[in-house]
């Protein structure tokens, strides 16, 4: 940390402000960059002029999940998992093109939300019980796998050969 007062040093001092971390390498003058963390800041900046140092707070989109709780009592039936989570995540102001949601395998014949539960706990459980998986990517895209995501092409099927000379 430089120090600083412009509007690209004090910008951090908000809350909730988006941030995208990605790793690069040059390979033969071309740069390349890998997404590796993609969220918002939480907290103020720690600020210690005198090490000339800086600590940023950062949290991913699934963390913001975590301190939802349900407003109003709510009954969904013959709804699956992709289906709430979908409808879950557009009233909470994702856009479809922050997630993507494998189908859910199961349907849920009855599903009542009380105010005041944690929106989090009441997604944890239903993805357990599709035996499913809730994450963000690196590229900060929220991702429902359902059980069976595995057991098909790519993740079956033999990607390359590698001679044992190479090993």
């Amino acid at each position: 940390y430089m120090g600083g007062t412009g509007a690209l040093f004090t910008s951090v001092y908000e809350n909730r402000r988006p941030v995208i971390i990605n790793a690069g390498f040059s390979d033969q003058a071309v740069d390349y960059l890998e997404p590796q963390f993609v969220g918002v800041t939480n907290k103020v900046p720690r600020i210690d002029q005198r090490s000339r140092s800086a600590e940023i707070y950062f949290a991913d989109f699934i963390d913001f999940l975590q301190n939802k709780y349900v407003d109003e009592s709510a009954i969904y039936t013959g709804v699956r998992v992709d289906t709430f989570l979908g409808v879950k995540l557009a009233e909470l102001g994702y856009s479809t093109s922050q997630y993507n949601l494998d189908t859910g395998m199961q349907v849920i014949p009855f599903l009542l939300l009380e105010p005041g539960a944690k929106l989090a706990d009441i997604i944890d459980k239903l993805v357990i019980a599709e035996n499913g998986h809730l994450y963000q990517d690196e590229q900060g895209v929220i991702r429902f796998e359902n059980r069976q995501h595995w057991n098909f092409a790519p993740y079956t099927t033999v990607q390359e050969i590698i001679a044992t000379s190479m090993v």
